[in-house]
């Protein structure tokens, strides 16, 4: 079954930079039970203009904490073979388990200390970045009616940067949107108007009270809440058809269909899933020719966890590629709240459920690099990682 709802996407200039945050289990595909992930991504070849290019290391390594409310508290990424970047994250929250404090430590030292500040409602008020960038948001009737960005300078001085206020009709759907840059001195009107079945959206963009351009959209959701079809028409100030979108998405929320028109330009992609929602195929079209192949195989434990994760890749635009090919193999150690640990999978495990013949070609890749004259690059066996 199938209900009709509204759906409203405020684009360009009416969007709103306040960050969001995938921090559950279900957001990284996990069972409730796990309480820490372990990820390594070797790359097996890469292709480039020139030629394809073995690769056989280390790439990406990431661990995931999460707490006993399966909220993720800690996320570390180390990138490179030689670790040369690093990223760590932690995650603070309150009794509520709302989202309270994010420290981001990033490469070279940069440290982003983002903090967030909620009413009694549990709605988000405030949200501060490094003490320099604040947005506020403001509530009537439980209904988000202001948004605000305020910038401070060296001396605490703030500076409001710019602002959204949003106006509802008596059937208490939002009707007006009044964007405000005060740095450029630019006010825009982003206008919805609806039909009696509220199945068709029409949002109309107003600048100095003229209209810049306009978007009929339908929206389809599933009785789980979940959108199902999206259409959307945009026009410009002349009431000439610019772009064209029709997305579809699975009872779960994932698209599985996208076609984009806009000129002589059209972009399709679509997009298959395993019986764990986790993605398995991504074909990209371009003006009616095939342009990329993603393809996804997973192995999983007994709950549904994935453990190896391989893609093979086709770029259609490399004339020497006949097929996909194998791309990045992830191998993952999952933890559990009943202190049990998910087998070990092995480097050589990864690799060869990627690519059953990796070890053939890692070997003749050697000889090719030793006749050549060049420094061989030094592969240690899989035995190390034990």
């Amino acid at each position: 079954m199938k209900r009709i709802f509204l759906l409203i996407y405020l684009t360009n200039a009416f969007t709103y930079s306040q960050i969001k945050y995938e921090n559950k289990l279900n957001d990284f595909g996990l069972s409730e039970d796990v309480i820490k992930t372990v990820e390594e991504d070797y790359k097996l070849i890469l292709f480039s203009n020139v030629k394809p290019t073995e690769q056989h290391k280390l790439d990406k390594r990431r661990v995931k904490l999460f707490n006993s409310n399966g909220l993720l508290v800690i996320d570390s990424v180390i990138r490179g073979q030689k670790y040369y970047q690093k990223e760590h994250s932690l995650y603070y929250y309150n009794k509520n388990n709302l989202l309270k404090k994010i420290f981001q430590h990033r490469n070279r030292g940069s440290l982003t200390e983002t903090t967030n500040f909620y009413n009694s409602d549990n709605k988000l008020i405030r949200q501060n970045e490094n003490k320099e960038t604040e947005y506020t948001l403001t509530y009537s009737n439980k209904k988000l009616i202001n948004k605000s960005m305020l910038r401070y300078d060296y001396n605490g001085e703030s500076k409001k940067i710019y602002s959204f206020d949003y106006q509802y009709n008596e059937a208490d759907s939002l009707s007006n949107v009044i964007y405000q840059n005060f740095a450029f001195n630019e006010k825009e009107h982003l206008r919805f108007e609806y039909n009696k079945q509220l199945k068709n959206t029409i949002k109309l963009t107003y600048r100095n009270n003229k209209i810049r351009d306009s978007i009929v959209s339908t929206s389809i959701y599933h009785i789980n809440g979940k959108l199902v079809e999206l259409n959307e028409k945009k026009y410009n100030i002349a009431g000439e058809l610019t772009k064209e979108i029709h997305q579809k998405f699975n009872d779960y929320g994932l698209k599985i269909f996208s076609d984009i028109k806009y000129g002589s330009t059209s972009i399709q992609e679509k997009s298959e899933y395993d019986k764990n929602q986790n993605l398995i195929l991504e074909l990209t079209i371009y003006n009616g020719k095939p342009s990329q192949k993603n393809i996804y195989t997973y192995k999983y434990d007994n709950k549904g966890n994935w453990l190896i994760k391989c893609l093979k890749q086709r770029d259609f635009n490399f004339l020497k590629q006949t097929k996909p090919e194998p791309i990045i193999t992830t191998k993952r150690r999952i933890y559990y709240n009943d202190d049990s640990i998910s087998k070990k999978i092995t480097r050589e495990e990864a690799l060869c459920f990627c690519e059953p013949n990796y070890k053939k070609r890692l070997e003749e890749f050697i000889k090719k690099e030793k006749k050549s004259n060049t420094k061989p690059i030094i592969i240690r066996e899989v035995e190390e990682h034990k």
